[in-house]
């Protein structure tokens, strides 16, 4: 049962850093969602796109930090960890992932703002001067969230395995 809870965990995590980063990006650059993404709600909601697209986008790697955490947890000879052990671990997780992707935003913003790239696609009713670099703010935070996440993910598995072997040895 504990495995279950592990990845539950990862999955709401994931789905509340989801929603909570696409509560910022959606009302910084709305047609990020409405144009560069297939329609998932017929509705042009900041918020609404926010929680829909939250955990569309992150429950999937949310199961796969869960899975991945709940065999570095669970599995093997070593004493294991519960889900409410690995609790600050996961936060310490997305709180590193959320600055990594303010960062990244912040980057995106000011080497667009200065003229460092360009859409190639552009859609002349919204890439106005003003909207252009809020994209790749956008673009770019989520970007660095799946990669960030990705990388953070399979080094909090192989950190909490190294842990229980650790505590196992000296037990």
């Amino acid at each position: 049962m504990e495995h279950v809870k592990i990845v539950g965990l990862g999955v709401v995590a994931s789905a509340a850093y989801g929603i909570a980063h696409d509560m910022i990006t959606a009302h910084l650059c709305i047609e990020y969602f409405t144009r560069d993404h297939p329609m998932l709600v017929p509705t042009e909601s900041p918020v609404l796109l926010a929680v829909v697209w939250g955990v569309a986008a992150t429950w999937w790697m949310g199961a796969f930090l869960g899975l991945l955490l709940a065999a570095a947890a669970r599995w093997g000879r070593y004493k294991p960890l519960t889900a409410r052990e690995l609790l600050p671990s996961v936060v310490r997780l997305f709180v590193f992932v959320g600055v990594c992707a303010f960062v990244a935003g912040a980057l995106g913003y000011w080497i667009s703002h200065l003229g460092g790239f360009h859409r190639y696609h552009f859609n002349p009713e919204w890439a106005t001067a003003d909207k252009t670099p809020r994209y790749w703010a956008v673009a770019a935070a989520h970007t660095t969230s799946y990669v960030v996440g990705a990388i953070s993910g399979v080094g909090l598995a192989i950190k909490t395995w190294l842990q229980r072997k650790h505590r196992g040895a000296n037990s």
